[in-house]
């Protein structure tokens, strides 16, 4: 069987992706909230063995995602996980999306509510960024970077090792 391909225009978003994937312990339950056309599902499925569901509010993007497997439901994160019951994920992932929602706060708690922990790392410069969050992160954690500027390169500088 050939190996499956994935069109990743954006290469920022194929570094965060892999970020993602090496942190995801094979065969866990995967929550994806504002999970896209699915991409990221489709490859913790198929290379990590998970078993994984995705919410997002765009229909087009729903709809892409059905197409390539990907169980998905179209919901407003700023309503809630309501329908998600406790402790039924090991992993909910919010990549690139939580600037997006209205209530962070409360979206942050509903996705500890379904998933486990979550531990906010706080620093005064983004200069400090990496090495405190090589310094916090232990394995199988998920290390989501928000900001503006130069954020932006704290993934690559983690992957490269130049922290």
């Amino acid at each position: 069987m050939p190996a499956k391909r994935y069109c990743v225009a954006d290469p920022e978003a194929a570094l965060i992706d892999r970020l993602i994937l090496d942190q995801v312990t094979v065969g866990s339950r995967v929550l994806d909230l504002g999970c896209g056309d699915g991409r990221l599902l489709c490859r913790l499925r198929d290379e990590r063995g998970c078993s994984i569901q995705g919410i997002e509010l765009d229909h087009a993007r729903v709809v892409e995602a059905i197409h390539k497997g990907v169980p998905v439901l179209q919901a407003d994160l700023d309503e809630g996980l309501d329908e998600v019951p406790d402790a039924s994920f090991d992993f909910a992932i919010l990549s690139q999306t939580l600037q997006q929602v209205l209530k962070p706060q409360d979206l942050l708690l509903q996705m500890l509510r379904v998933a486990g922990k979550i531990e906010p790392v706080f620093v005064e410069s983004i200069e400090d960024m990496p090495r405190a969050i090589l310094s916090a992160a232990q394995d199988g954690d998920v290390v989501i970077t928000m900001g503006a500027g130069s954020i932006g390169g704290v993934p690559g500088k983690l992957v490269s090792g130049e922290v």
